[in-house]
């Protein structure tokens, strides 16, 4: 019991499971990268593997688009990289960031 305790204060989305785990670190990454905190947005991407870690770019990429094309350029993984093509084919979009 003490160690979920430890865990939780450690950790905040340590005691979420499956697709809420995964929601709340992207809420962290985004946090960080929002608030440009380089240190804590790299922190942040580093817990996860190497495919959501992509997959985190993407999602901000598409939610600020102005940093579409930095965002993709640090993508790696086959999938994710197909997307941000997508992405940096919309040229429309990269001027409406929020």
């Amino acid at each position: 019991m003490i160690w979920l305790l430890l865990a939780a204060c450690a950790d905040p989305c340590a005691l979420r499971w499956g697709s809420g785990k995964e929601e709340c670190r992207f809420e962290q990454v985004k946090a960080a990268f929002v608030a440009k905190d380089t240190d804590t947005y790299n922190a942040a991407l580093n817990a996860l593997d190497p495919l959501t870690k992509d997959l985190a770019r993407v999602r901000l990429a598409v939610l600020y688009p102005k940093e579409a094309t930095r965002l993709c350029g640090e993508v790696r993984e086959p999938v994710a990289l197909q997307k941000c093509q997508q992405i940096l084919g919309r040229p429309h979009l990269q001027g409406g960031a929020r």
